[in-house]
């Protein structure tokens, strides 16, 4: 990683915006701006390991990134996707003095730390920051029940179904009657999503294409049709 001065005053970032400062004066964003620090993360890299102490948040200026918990096993469970504008690591740091998730970066990003102090004080301070916060939040909860109602209540293809349904609607970009998800998840990470095996879901997505309910474009998956996608989640 190598630190940047990229986005150094914060409302000329593209993700301001989207993000639980987007209320702020000229004066708040650029005190904000003088109280954090921007670094640029390659794909792989990490911004927070889990068990390690919660010394801030990260807000995301562009890129994703995956929050991911691993098991005694050595197994991974992918709890969301972090997009930008959103602010991660105040989950682990409200409930426990570590970070109960590992925060990994999935396409190259721009992400700025802030200290707990200072959001702390942000909070109190600036109340539309904890009602975005709490918006966020919320958002973030209705995502992860959504994988764990798949994973429980439904069969395999039904759990597919519902999870390309999900990244569908959060990270798909509309192209030529069709829904693209743009995200770089590797089949592996989208099975461990769901609470199933790789070559299940592959053989899951297999027959959606041969449904014409999905196309393959390189590594991305295009949704075809979602109506029928969302029959098949819901059946």
């Amino acid at each position: 990683m190598e630190t940047s001065h990229c986005h150094s005053n914060c409302i000329t970032c593209p993700s301001w915006p989207m993000s639980v400062f987007k209320d702020f004066d000229q004066k708040s964003s650029t005190q904000l701006s003088g109280n954090k620090s921007v670094t640029h993360y390659k794909k792989g890299e990490t911004l927070f390991h889990q068990g390690a102490p919660t010394f801030g948040v990260y807000c995301i200026g562009d890129g994703k990134i995956k929050l991911s918990k691993m098991n005694e096993a050595g197994g991974e469970t992918i709890f969301s996707i972090a997009s930008p504008g959103e602010l991660i690591g105040y989950q682990d740091h409200f409930q426990n003095p570590e970070y109960l998730t590992t925060g990994t970066v999935l396409e190259n990003c721009t992400a700025c730390f802030i200290s707990n102090d200072y959001l702390h004080a942000l909070l109190f301070s600036q109340p539309g920051v904890a009602i975005h916060l709490l918006k966020q939040a919320t958002r973030s909860m209705e995502t992860v029940t959504s994988y764990g109602h798949a994973s429980l209540h439904m069969n395999v293809k039904n759990r597919v179904a519902s999870l390309l349904v999900t990244l569908g609607r959060n990270f798909g970009v509309e192209t030529e009657n069709k829904i693209k998800i743009d995200l770089r998840l590797t089949r592996n990470e989208m099975a461990s999503m769901i609470g199933t095996a790789s070559e299940t879901l592959i053989r899951a997505i297999s027959e959606l294409k041969q449904q014409g309910v999905l196309e393959q474009e390189g590594t991305f998956i295009l949704i075809k049709d979602m109506d029928q996608l969302s029959k098949q989640a819901n059946s």
